[in-house]
């Protein structure tokens, strides 16, 4: 049977990984946007595309993660990844319903990762949602812990209220879309 989400209660980055990528990150997010554009309305965030050439070390972490997990659980056909995305979410930031997979250059996402970088006792909302049928599961942050699911999977960010939430999140892909 396969797994609809995976969250793991081991931390692939540890506390100091995870402040020196706020340290080095944090100072250079900018407004994210959509496909269709820039929609506070929809997605509210700020974030910044982290190169491989600036953390080789994080990318082989997470790609040893992710090919080990789908090993266990979804034998998807991967092959690389889209790039590490550093995300902030300030007090009012949210994304809404969405999924990772849609159109063009995100059609052959397969899985999706996302890494809590902050301390659970430093911001209040940010809740991660994921819809399973008719199902919404608040799905454990944990610092430094990750999460991983098909891209597939609707989720959603509710909105922080309190403190500021930094988070990793990335993508593997196959050669192909999902047949």
């Amino acid at each position: 049977m396969r797994a609809n989400c995976f969250v793991s209660n081991n931390p692939l980055l540890n506390e100091e990984d995870c402040s020196q990528l706020i340290e080095q990150f944090a100072h250079i997010v900018y407004p994210a946007s959509i496909r269709t554009g820039l929609d506070k309305s929809y997605r509210s965030t700020k974030s910044c595309a982290i190169k491989e050439s600036e953390c080789p070390e994080l990318y082989s972490k997470i790609e040893s993660y992710c090919l080990d997990r789908n090993n266990e659980f979804w034998n998807f056909e991967l092959e690389g990844q889209d790039p590490i995305q550093f995300l902030l979410y300030e007090v009012g930031d949210h994304y809404k319903w969405h999924l990772d997979i849609g159109k063009g250059k995100h059609s052959l996402r397969k899985l999706s990762i996302v890494i809590p970088l902050s301390s659970g006792e430093s911001y209040e909302g940010g809740e991660l949602l994921v819809k399973i049928g008719e199902k919404e599961i608040s799905v454990p942050l944990k610092q430094g812990c990750p999460i991983l699911f098909p891209s597939y999977i609707l989720h959603k960010v509710t909105p922080v209220t309190k403190g500021k939430r930094f988070m990793l999140v990335g993508w593997m892909k196959g050669k192909t879309p999902f047949r």
